[in-house]
């Protein structure tokens, strides 16, 4: 993670330096590209997009976390996650379930 800290600091001071704009405006990084159109907008939009990428991060940081965990343990985390709300059958496969077991 402070790899990616540092890396993004060098972004920002890259895009604060003069003398390294040229180099960012001819670049073809995605990255770049992302920061200078960050530039381009108001406070309250940054404030969106700061807001929006946290809940990305957050969700793809719980995604990682569930790749290192075995399947006993995933089934030990959500056991009884559905408990309030159950998975029932519609009426019509009842119906058909009853018959199907008489």
């Amino acid at each position: 993670m402070g790899g990616a800290m540092e890396r993004a600091k060098h972004m920002a001071d890259l895009m604060e330096d003069k003398a390294s704009e040229e180099v960012a405006a001819s670049s073809d990084s995605a990255l770049i590209k992302a920061v200078q159109a960050i530039h381009k907008l108001t406070l309250e939009e940054k404030a969106q997009l700061l807001e929006y990428l946290s809940k990305s991060m957050q969700h793809d940081i719980k995604q990682e976390a569930y790749k290192d965990i075995s399947w006993e343990e995933f089934l030990d985390m959500t056991y009884g996650s559905l408990a309030d709300d159950p998975i029932e059958l519609p009426d019509r496969f009842k119906t058909q379930a009853q018959d199907a077991s008489q």
